[in-house]
């Protein structure tokens, strides 16, 4: 309800521990659970054990939260090539990139975040953070 009365766009986030169980009840009714209390959106990522974006699990997931905007967080800076898992969540059909460069402060990894604005050609926006 309070998201319902205010002008802040909340975001639920999807706990890594539900995003990673594929078996999970948990990990596929998480979405349809956030739609009901945020209207905004939901963010999540998940990686595989090498480091690359999990488009299986990712897939489903986007699938579950429509029509919610869906926002790729921070995972993406502890991957393999945050550029590939750019792409990759451009291409599944994220709405945007929460990101802090792959450093631990946004500000210190400025350079990396303008690089992916560049390699984002506007087709996922990048936001910091």
């Amino acid at each position: 309800r309070l998201a319902q009365r205010t002008l802040v766009r909340r975001r639920a986030r999807v706990a890594p521990r539900f995003a990673h169980a594929r078996s999970s009840p948990c990990a596929r009714r998480a979405p349809r659970a956030f739609r009901s209390c945020c209207r905004s959106g939901v963010v999540f990522g998940v990686l595989t054990p090498e480091g690359d974006l999990d488009e299986e699990r990712c897939r489903e997931l986007l699938r579950v939260a429509r029509p919610l905007e869906c926002t790729f967080h921070r995972a993406i800076d502890v991957s393999r090539d945050p550029i590939q898992v750019l792409r990759a969540a451009a291409r599944l059909g994220f709405t945007r990139i929460l990101s802090s460069g792959c450093k631990r402060k946004a500000i210190d990894g400025a350079s990396r975040l303008r690089e992916m604005v560049q390699q984002a050609e506007n087709r996922i926006q990048i936001m910091a953070g």
